[in-house]
Order: C-alpha cells, then structure tokens, then sequence
C-alpha cells in the first residue's frame, strides 16, 4: 500500500496514541451510536474496521476507520480502491455525523476492504511514524495561535476540552494546525486557514 497521504497523519497522531489498547468495547453498541457516545475503547476497538457514516446532510461515506480524534470525535476515513489500494482520506468533523456503522459479512460496498491483520499492521505502521509533537509544543502553538488571532481583531472562546472557538462557528482543536480547523462555512474555514497559516513561527513547531 502507498503512503501516499502521509501529510495528513500528525493531524490526529497524538491524540490517536492516548487510545488506550483495551479492546473490550461493546462493538453491538458501536454499530449504530452516535460518535459522541462512544469510549475510548469502542474507538479503538473500530480503527481498521470497514463503517458506513452518515451524516448530518444525508449523505453517506463508506471506508475503514484509521483513526479518531477522542476530544471532537472527528473521524478519519481510509476510502480504498476496488483493488485494495488506498483511494483517498476523508476526515469527518463529529459535529457532522448522525450514525456510525460498523459493517460485516464478506458483500462490503465501495471504499470498503475487510479488516485483516495484514491491514491492522500497516495502519499501526503509519501512526508509529507519524511526527509527533509534545505536549508543551502544543502549548505554545495554542499561545501562539491565541495571540495571532487577537492582534488581527478576532474574539476567541477559550473551551473547557482546550480547544478555541471563533465566530461562534468555527472551531481550532490540538495540535492546533491549519488542518485541525473545522466549521460549516466553506468562506469562514478558507479565510481562517489562509490567516492561521500566517502565524510567526507556526511552521517550526
């Protein structure tokens, strides 16, 4: 398989490695829950699991779960290719999805491929590679980040899961990159990122 989407990798990877290994979850439950009532073991229970997400617009994405961001319950999609190779990465905002559903029997639909232990090593493989920041580097960008919105006049909500709001719209989650963006308005989250991609000394972090 190629890793042909590596960039997209850190943007979950700290939060993916606090994931605990205890895979005893209820996967019944997780079939048809909604992402928000999930636990930390349900989530890691369903990574390289083949799901169905529908979402909040009617609309369903078909694919095998690479990983999930347990503070805004996004999730990261792997769509593969009829030949088993990865097509394309979709990463859903929580605030997005209605129903989660983990998928079985051999008949899958597109995007899909079976979870097998050869897939559940490569995807361990990326997450184990993927760059890594501390948790006091994620600090400072957050004060960073903070700081650079404020001097260009943007009011920013401080949330108690750490992550900051804007607009009453948009929200900025760890590690608090351009990718880590998430909001409803096209306009808001182009504009938002075009800026954010201009904080001082951002890219060294």
């Amino acid at each position: 398989m190629h890793i042909f989407f590596s960039k997209y990798i850190h943007i979950f990877a700290i939060r993916s490695a606090s994931l605990t290994q205890n895979n005893h979850g209820s996967m019944e439950e997780a079939c048809t829950s909604s992402v928000f009532t999930l636990s930390i073991s349900e989530m890691y229970g369903l990574c390289g699991q083949p799901v169905a997400v529908d979402l909040v617009n009617n609309k369903t994405v078909c694919g095998d779960v690479f990983t999930f961001d347990p503070i805004s319950h996004s999730v990261v999609i792997i769509v593969f290719a009829c030949n088993a190779e990865p097509k394309k990465i979709r990463v859903i905002p929580g605030i997005s999805i209605k129903h989660l559903r983990k998928l079985n029997g051999e008949q899958l639909p597109d995007g899909c491929i079976k979870k097998t232990p050869e897939l559940e090593h490569w995807l361990g493989r990326l997450l184990r590679t993927a760059p890594q920041s501390s948790k006091q580097q994620i600090l400072e960008r957050r004060k960073r980040l903070v700081e650079w919105l404020e001097q260009n006049q943007i009011r920013v909500k401080n949330n108690n899961d750490g992550s900051v709001s804007v607009f009453g719209v948009m929200r900025i989650v760890a590690p608090f990159t351009i990718e880590d963006c998430f909001c409803d308005n096209a306009v808001i989250l182009s504009r938002m990122k075009r800026l954010i991609s201009k904080v001082p000394e951002m890219s060294s972090l």
